[in-house]
C-alpha cells in the first residue's frame, strides 16, 4: 500500500507539472488510465478532490494546492532516503539541479564546481538560469543563488557573501576616453546596460544615489556587456564577486568615484534536507569556497 501510495503521488504531482493526464504520461511512462485510477485512490484515501476537471485543462482545488505542497516535501525526503544507501556503496551520486544567474554562473559558481565534482564524479549537476522561489518549490531546481532576499518559509536561507558594485573599465578604454572621476562624469561616457524590466539605464551608488547613464550598446545578457567591457567598448556596472580574476590579471580596473559603490548579499536557498543529502553536499562546498571570498 505505501509503495503504491508513492506511486500515486508521483502521477499526482507529474499531472500538476506537465498540465494533464496525456503529458503526464508521456514523461512518466504511465498509461492515463493508470494515472486516471491512481489519482482516483489518492482522492477517495483523502476524502477531497484534488482537480477541478473540465473538458479542455485540469485546475487544482484548494485541498489539492495544500496537498500538493507537502507531497513535493515526502517525494524529496524518499529520493533523499534512497541516495542516502547509494551512498554507502559508491560515494555520493545523484543529480542536482541548480539555479544561478547568467553572469554568476559564468564568471565566478560554474568553476567553483569543478572540486566538487572531482571529488564526487557519480554526482551530476546541471545549471540554469531558474532563481526564482517557485524553482524550488515547484521541483524544477534543488538549490537556487540570487541576490533576491525571499521571505519563503519552506525554503531554508544561508547568506553566502556580501559584495560591491561597481563600475570597471579595460585598460584600453581607459587609455582613449580617461577615467571618470566622479559619478556625474558617468554621463560623458559609453555606459554598457543590461536590459532589465525597469530601470537599466540608472547604475545606483551609496546614499541611495542614481546616475542616469547611456551607450551605444544594450544587451540582456550580463554574458554579452561583459566582454564588451572587456574588449575596450565601455565601462561595466557590475558585481565585484564576477570579475575578480579581470581585476586581478589587470585585464579590468575599477574605477573610483567620488560616490562608493552599494553592497549586495548573496544567498543560497534549497529545501530542508538531510545531512547526507547530496544537496547539503553541495551547499556546504560553495559556503566553503565562499566565505574567503574578497569581494
Amino acid at each position: 500500500m505505501a509503495l503504491d501510495l508513492i506511486s500515486c503521488m508521483r502521477s499526482f504531482v507529474a499531472v500538476v507539472d506537465h498540465g494533464g493526464y496525456a503529458n503526464a504520461s508521456r514523461h512518466i511512462y504511465v498509461s492515463p488510465p493508470v494515472i486516471t485510477k491512481q489519482i482516483n485512490l489518492l482522492e477517495h484515501n483523502l476524502k477531497q478532490k484534488l482537480f477541478y476537471r473540465t473538458t479542455r485543462r485540469i485546475q487544482l482545488t484548494e485541498a489539492g494546492q495544500v496537498y500538493l505542497s507537502h507531497v513535493r516535501g515526502v517525494l524529496q525526503h524518499i529520493k533523499e532516503a534512497q541516495e542516502s544507501l547509494m551512498h554507502l556503496e559508491a560515494g555520493p551520486q545523484g543529480a542536482i539541479r541548480v539555479g544561478v544567474p547568467t553572469i554568476l554562473n559564468s564568471m565566478f559558481f560554474a568553476k567553483n564546481l569543478t572540486d566538487f565534482l572531482e571529488k564526487y564524479p557519480h554526482i551530476n549537476c546541471e545549471l540554469s538560469t531558474e532563481v526564482s522561489p517557485t524553482a524550488i518549490t515547484d521541483d524544477l531546481c534543488d538549490v537556487i543563488i540570487t541576490a533576491v532576499d525571499f521571505q519563503d518559509k519552506q525554503l531554508i536561507k544561508q547568506l553566502l557573501l556580501t559584495c560591491s558594485r561597481g563600475v570597471y573599465a579595460s585598460p584600453a578604454y581607459i587609455k582613449k576616453h580617461g577615467l571618470p572621476k566622479t559619478i556625474d562624469e558617468l554621463k560623458n561616457h559609453n555606459c554598457l546596460n543590461k536590459k532589465c524590466t525597469h530601470g537599466f539605464h540608472l547604475w545606483e551608488f551609496s546614499n541611495n544615489k542614481k546616475v542616469t547613464v547611456s551607450g551605444n550598446f544594450v544587451s540582456d545578457s550580463g554574458i554579452d556587456i561583459y566582454f564588451a567591457c572587456l574588449n575596450g567598448l565601455g565601462l561595466m556596472y557590475t558585481t565585484s564577486i564576477v570579475i575578480l580574476d579581470e581585476v586581478e590579471t589587470g585585464r579590468l580596473v575599477k574605477i573610483d568615484l567620488d560616490e562608493p559603490p552599494t553592497e549586495m548579499d548573496i544567498y543560497i536557498y534549497y529545501r530542508p534536507v538531510m545531512k547526507e543529502s547530496i544537496i547539503k553536499l553541495l551547499v556546504d562546498h560553495v559556503i566553503n569556497k565562499t566565505k574567503n571570498c574578497r569581494c
